[in-house]
């Protein structure tokens, strides 16, 4: 992964409206995006109240815990989940930021950066090698998020079109353990601006990546058309008619995003949701991350 680079120093000042009504403030530690601005070492990005699949058998769940994130050159990045704190290394083999030892796996796998490089999302995994518990993993999707005025300022309606990825997880009674399947697709996001609302669909394809995981059945959703609070937005999506094979059932779809970059250019975000099987006990969870470009 190459992190694109850009010296820079400013001072952050929070507008006083904002600050008032408890608006937690922009991801990037450099502030709300400014012109040139992309995804920059040195600087750290703050997620909050990001979702995770935690435990073997757990739904997903809001994790609780803040998540910082600073690559400190394209070599190393620092993060820290919760008052854990972790020094991770690039390696070429697996083009992962990871750590390990006998007790903890720590991956922080870049998955997609949008073309203005201003917001990727990423896939992090924490692992209690010792105890076999307190596993947490799941899509961050960050980077330099639009100011909010500048969003309430756009008028009309824009097209964003991207990328997205979905992982499945569904536990195996048999062997007491997880199997697993990725999908990926083209997903597309139209905002109203003039109504301060959002809504979107994607496709999903299968992708062969695990010997033996699950099959992600080729699909479309939907998402269901929700309010611009800020700069973001969060509401539900849903298997789109018939889309899913018979016996399938899409439930508890919810996807949350902001938009990034000047004049809100870019927008990303993660989602999760849960596909109950007809005659299954487990569930298939499913966690994803996406990130869009505004059509030009």
């Amino acid at each position: 992964m190459t992190i694109l680079n850009m010296s820079r120093k400013m001072i952050v000042i929070l507008p006083l409206g904002l600050a008032a009504c408890g608006y937690p403030g922009p991801q990037a530690s450099t502030g709300f995006a400014r012109p040139g601005d992309v995804i920059d070492t040195g600087t750290r990005y703050t997620i909050r109240g990001t979702d995770r699949l935690i435990g073997l058998t757990a739904a997903p769940d809001e994790l609780g815990q803040t998540v910082r994130l600073t690559f400190e050159d394209d070599d190393t990045a620092t993060l820290i989940v919760g008052t854990q704190r972790y020094t991770l290394a690039f390696n070429e083999s697996t083009l992962d930021y990871r750590t390990e030892s006998d007790t903890t796996f720590v991956s922080l796998s870049p998955i997609r950066t949008a073309e203005s490089g201003t917001v990727e999302t990423s896939y992090l995994a924490v692992f209690d090698l010792e105890n076999g518990a307190g596993d947490n993993t799941g899509y961050l999707t960050y980077g330099v998020d639009t100011n909010p005025n500048e969003v309430d300022a756009r008028t009309g309606q824009a097209t964003y079109t991207g990328n997205i990825q979905i992982l499945a997880r569904q536990f195996d009674d048999d062997n007491g353990t997880n199997t697993y399947g990725v999908g990926d697709g083209i997903i597309v996001l139209t905002a109203s601006f003039d109504q301060d609302t959002v809504s979107g669909a994607f496709g999903i394809s299968n992708r062969d990546s695990f010997e033996g995981g699950l099959t992600i059945p080729n699909a479309e959703f939907v998402f269901d058309e929700t309010d611009i609070d800020w700069n973001a937005f969060e509401g539900n999506w849903r298997a789109n008619n018939d889309s899913l094979p018979d016996g399938m059932t899409l439930t508890e779809g919810e996807y949350e995003g902001r938009f990034y970059g000047v004049d809100a250019i870019s927008a990303g975000g993660t989602l999760t949701g849960m596909i109950e099987v007809e005659d299954e006990d487990n569930a298939i969870y499913l966690e994803g991350g996406f990130v869009l470009d505004e059509d030009q």
